[in-house]
């Protein structure tokens, strides 16, 4: 059991509040940080969602630990457009939980979301100029499609969504999880030989395309085991007694190939 307030001030040390992106809104979201408060059950998930809110109603006064910001905007304009979410807030004050949520700080510290990436692919990263970026030289070169099989291994991946480049063995991996899929340049840049990141849009896929940059589109599944197990990770260091319960709430597309189904 530690006090609260003392568990997010340690947090903060590995991934500090002022290193969010400027457009970020991590950090507190919901709940009362008081002196006194004391947690043993810390709930980690990627969102916090109505799947997650069964489970924390099952462990009364615990902590969520979110990577993504519950409020992604202003809280009032945040909830008039999403009036579930007003729903989801008031059972949180009713169980009287604490929310946090750790974004772009998580993604670029030490033992983070990227790093955390290529510690499950056994993989050793290095932090390019930009701190979000991860990128890593592997001894023997390999092909594009040896590295797309060892990822789908090792997230569980029904498939993966790649482009592919015109280099066919591939040695510098460059990554920014989640979300980067428009930040392709610095990795062209760096001299990366697949770029690895997710939802990007169809003008940077044809940028890349132009370039010829191997790329691997990954859900925010991936984004999510690599948030819970990355997070847990440092909980341990800091309390090895806390209670740890993971969420996991994967959304996988399903792929329609025109089948009739009776």
């Amino acid at each position: 059991m530690i006090k609260a307030n003392k568990l997010i001030k340690k947090l903060y040390s590995y991934f500090p509040y002022r290193s969010q992106d400027i457009w970020d809104h991590s950090g507190y979201q919901a709940g009362v940080l008081s002196s006194s408060r004391e947690i043993e059950e810390i709930i980690l998930c990627l969102d916090y969602t109505e799947d997650v809110e069964k489970v924390m109603l099952s462990h009364p006064h615990a902590l969520i630990l979110s990577h993504h910001p519950f409020f992604f905007g202003k809280k009032n304009d945040v909830l008039l457009k999403d009036p579930k979410k007003q729903i989801l807030l008031e059972n949180l004050l009713k169980n009287d939980i604490l929310l946090y949520s750790f974004h772009t700080n998580f993604d670029k510290g030490q033992g983070g979301m990227n790093d955390t990436f290529f510690s499950l692919l056994s993989m050793n990263p290095f932090v390019l100029d930009d701190p979000t970026y991860r990128y890593t030289d592997v001894e023997k070169p390999i092909s594009i499609f040896e590295l797309l099989s060892k990822i789908q291994s090792v997230f569980s991946l029904p498939y993966i969504q790649y482009l592919k480049g015109e280099k066919e063995e591939i040695q510098r991996i460059a990554v920014v999880l989640g979300g980067g899929g428009n930040m392709s340049r610095t990795a062209f840049e760096h001299g990366a030989d697949v770029y690895i990141s997710g939802d990007m849009a169809h003008h940077s896929r044809l940028d890349i395309t132009r370039y010829g940059l191997n790329y691997i589109d990954l859900p925010h599944e991936c984004e999510e085991k690599c948030f819970i197990e990355g997070m847990s990770r440092i909980l341990r260091q800091i309390d090895p007694d806390l209670n740890l319960i993971p969420v996991y709430c994967q959304h996988y597309f399903s792929c329609y190939g025109g089948e009739e189904h009776a």
